[in-house]
Formats: structure tokens, sequence, C-alpha cells
């Protein structure tokens, strides 16, 4: 008889912990889903690429659209909350007044965005409808299908191409300055 009630408080205890093990995990994996990334959670890649973005509109001509630049950040988010720390710290220095990031479901329209970066290679016509918008992506296909700014990496550098022909077709027009840094294709 002791014996069967040991071997049932045994088994009542290892289930109890058993219960809360699985409860934690459960709670941890909801709490990584709740949370934008973190800066550890980003790349160094896209932390580069964040601090580029917020740089672009300083080289960018926009025949017209005025006020405030937005950046749009359309389908999945790749940057988190990093890109919107370093855009707080800029204004706080003083260097990002006129920049504002705004977060576009994929297939929304960004004809009100000055620039749209898309993490994801997005359909050809939905690039070819945006008019006056500088379309930057991360995608080796994103130049062939309309992009035209595009970051890839090289020997573990990040580098950028530029396609000059559909930027000056939209009415664009970009520093000499970034157009030194950048592959340029699509003359």
């Amino acid at each position: 008889m002791f014996s069967r009630y040991l071997h049932t408080r045994v088994s009542r205890t290892l289930l109890k912990k058993v219960g809360l093990a699985c409860a934690l995990a459960l709670w941890s994996v909801s709490q990584s889903y709740a949370n934008p990334k973190s800066v550890t959670e980003i790349s160094t890649k896209h932390q580069v690429m964040a601090g580029f973005l917020l740089q672009l509109p300083s080289y960018v001509t926009w025949p017209d659209k005025s006020g405030n630049a937005r950046i749009c950040l359309v389908g999945k988010d790749v940057f988190g909350s990093y890109i919107d720390q370093v855009l707080a710290a800029k204004i706080d220095k003083g260097a990002a007044q006129n920049i504002r990031i705004d977060r576009v479901a994929d297939g929304q329209d960004v004809s009100h965005c000055h620039l749209a970066f898309f993490s994801e290679l997005p359909d050809t016509r939905y690039l070819a409808a945006q008019r006056g918008v500088l379309l930057v992506g991360e995608q080796q296909a994103f130049i062939d299908v309309g992009g035209m700014v595009n970051f890839y990496l090289e020997r573990s550098r990040l580098r950028f191409e530029i396609n000059l022909k559909t930027v000056t077709a939209q009415g664009l027009k970009m520093s000499s300055q970034l157009l030194k840094l950048a592959k340029i294709t699509g003359r």
C-alpha cells in the first residue's frame, strides 16, 4: 500500500514539473512572437541596411513630393524595432528631423511613400504600378523585375546596385556621390 502511495505521489510531482516546464516553454515562445526583434536578433547586414535606408532620402530628389520623407517597409519587417531606434537616435542628434517610417502590408498602395523597401520579391505588376517612389530591395532579381536600388552581399560586404534607367524614368534624381558608391545597371 505504501509503495502504491509513493508511486502515485512521485508521478504527480513529476507530472507537475513536466507541466510547468511545458508552460514555461510555451510562454517563452509566445513572448518571442509578441515582442519585436531586438538589436541582437537583427543581422549585421540589416543593421547596416537600416542606417543606409535612413540616409538614402538625403541623396535623392523627388519631383512632386514634399514634407517628411516617408520610408515604407513593405511586407515582412526584417528590421523590427531596430530601425525605429536608429531613427530616434538620429532625431535626438538633430540629424533626421524629416523622416517617418511606415509599415505597409504586401500589395498595399505605397504612392504616399518616398521610398519603399521590400525584403521579399514583389510582383512585377505591383512594382510597375508604383509611380514616383524609390523602390529598394534585397533580392537577387529585384532590379530585373523593376526595382531601382538593390542590396547584395559581395565578399561578406554589403553593396548596392542602382538601375539608373528605372530611376530616371520615374523622374527621380540621385546625387553623384551616391552613384559613385553603387554598381550602376540600366544605363
